[in-house]
C-alpha cells in the first residue's frame, strides 16, 4: 500500500461552490492512473467530501484519484450534471499530470447517479466534446449500482430533474458507441434501489 500525499481540497473546476473537486494521490506519484470519480445522491445531494474513503482506498493502491461535486436537482436539472461531470473530467485531463497522475489513463467511476454521470461521460462524445480543445480520451468506465435503463421515470421529482418521464436520450444505454471504452459494471444482487436487471 501506498503512502499518502496530503488531500488537495475544494480545487474549482468550474463557477460556484458544487464545481469543485479534492484530489487524492500517492505519495510522490508520477504518471499515475486516474479515476475521476462522482458519487451518488438520486441527482439531488451528495458532497465530495463524504467519499474520502473512495479516495483514500484508491490512491493507496497507486491510483491519483479526483472526486467531484456537481450540481443538483433543483438548482439545476438534465443535462447540467452531466455538464458539470464533463468540465470536472476536462479539468483533469489538463491540470492532472501536475498532481502525478497521466491525462492518457483517465478513467471515470461512479456510484448510482454518479455511475450514470460517468456512463453518460463515457459512452456519449458529445459531453466531452463540448469544451474547449481536443476532447479527453476515457480509458475506461466503472459504475457501481448504476442506473444505465431506467425508463419510464416514476419519480415524480426525478420526472421534472430529467425534463420528462420518457426522454431516452437520459439513458446511458442509448449511447453505447460499437467500440465503448472498457467497462466494469458492479451491482449487488439484492439490491432493491437500482435494480440489477
Amino acid at each position: 500500500m501506498a503512502a499518502l500525499a496530503p488531500i488537495v481540497r475544494s480545487l474549482p473546476y468550474g463557477d460556484g461552490p458544487r464545481r469543485t473537486l479534492d484530489i487524492y494521490a500517492p505519495r510522490g506519484a508520477t504518471g499515475a492512473p486516474v479515476v475521476v470519480f462522482f458519487y451518488g445522491g438520486s441527482w439531488q445531494g451528495g458532497r465530495k467530501e463524504t467519499y474520502r474513503f473512495v479516495g483514500k482506498a484508491l490512491a493507496r493502491r497507486g491510483i491519483v484519484v479526483v472526486v467531484a461535486d456537481y450540481r443538483v436537482y433543483p438548482e439545476v436539472a438534465y443535462p447540467a450534471f452531466i455538464e458539470d461531470g464533463a468540465q470536472a473530467v476536462r479539468w483533469t485531463a489538463r491540470e492532472i499530470a501536475g498532481h502525478g497522475g497521466d491525462p492518457g489513463r483517465i478513467f471515470v467511476m461512479g456510484h448510482s447517479a454518479g455511475a450514470h454521470i460517468a456512463a453518460m461521460l463515457a459512452l456519449d462524445g458529445r459531453w466531452l466534446a463540448a469544451g474547449p480543445g481536443r476532447p479527453p480520451a476515457i480509458a475506461g468506465l466503472i459504475g457501481l449500482s448504476g442506473p444505465y435503463d431506467f425508463l419510464p421515470i416514476r419519480d415524480p421529482v426525478l420526472i421534472r430533474a430529467f425534463g420528462g418521464a420518457n426522454r431516452a436520450e437520459t439513458q446511458p444505454i442509448r449511447h453505447v458507441p460499437v467500440r465503448p471504452p472498457p467497462t466494469l459494471l458492479i451491482t449487488g444482487t439484492a439490491d432493491r434501489l437500482v435494480d440489477p436487471g
